[in-house]
């Protein structure tokens, strides 16, 4: 590698190898920000949606508050699980965010991969799924029109959440939920 030594090298090689033999692949929490950096990681946006009758498709937003982000956002979560799909991607982000409710995965849209994300390396899996997710203060679904542009805090949510709900409108969509 340019720029690091043969020693630091060797010393990474260790590190890594330690990281599989003692911790099962687990990167332990204080190596995670420059680990999270340095490895492209699958995250999965779960993008919860329903049709009513009397109106516009909608999607489900969660208002989060933390050292990164504050403001509404797309419910997501890193691809931690040993999963077999996208369905058990689904249910994890669900238990982490909104409280275990049913979901059931229908249609990946598109994979995204971010250049920009402020702490790490992602790829955004923008899942649409559809359950019975009740509504909380920090938990709303939104349409076209009422969807809180400026308060869209994680960048690229905003386009994910307009694609999604544009997707909802279109034939194909229609076809899947037959």
């Amino acid at each position: 590698m340019a720029g690091m030594s043969a020693d630091r090298a060797k010393l990474l090689g260790e590190l890594l190898t330690e990281v599989v033999e003692q911790h099962g692949c687990r990167i332990p929490d204080e190596a995670w920000g420059p680990y999270h950096k340095l490895v492209k990681q699958p995250y999965a946006e779960l993008c919860m949606v329903r049709s009513l009758a009397h109106g516009e498709p909608e999607i489900l937003l969660t208002h989060r508050k933390d050292e990164y982000w504050a403001g509404w956002h797309i419910p997501g979560s890193m691809w931690r699980v040993k999963s077999k799909g996208f369905q058990e991607a689904c249910e994890a982000v669900s238990r982490q965010e909104l409280d275990g409710a049913a979901v059931r995965f229908v249609t990946e849209l598109y994979t995204y991969p971010w250049s920009d994300h402020p702490y790490g390396n992602p790829i955004s899996h923008v899942c649409i799924a559809v359950g019975e997710v009740p509504e909380k203060e920090d938990q709303k679904y939104f349409s076209k029109l009422t969807l809180p542009l400026r308060e869209i805090v994680v960048n690229h949510h905003h386009d994910f959440a307009w694609d999604v709900l544009s997707f909802l409108e279109t034939d194909r969509w229609k076809s899947l939920m037959r």
